[in-house]
C-alpha cells in the first residue's frame, strides 16, 4: 500500500491511495471482505476529523 499526500492551492490537500496485490484472487478476496466500504468509511472519519481541526 502506498499513500501519497500533495498540497494543492487554496489550503487543501490531495491524497492518493495505491494498493496492489500478488493476484487479481487476492484482490478479490480482499474486495469480497469489504475492503472498499471500510475504506470509505474511514476516509469518511478522516474528513470529519480534519473538518473539526480546521474550525
Amino acid at each position: 500500500m502506498e499513500m501519497t499526500l500533495e498540497p494543492l492551492p487554496g489550503d487543501r490537500t490531495r491524497q492518493t491511495v495505491r494498493q496492489t496485490f500478488k493476484s487479481a484472487e487476492a484482490r478479490d478476496a480482499i474486495l469480497k471482505m469489504g475492503a472498499e466500504q471500510g475504506w470509505t468509511g474511514s476516509f469518511a472519519k478522516l474528513d470529519g476529523l480534519v473538518a473539526e481541526l480546521a474550525r
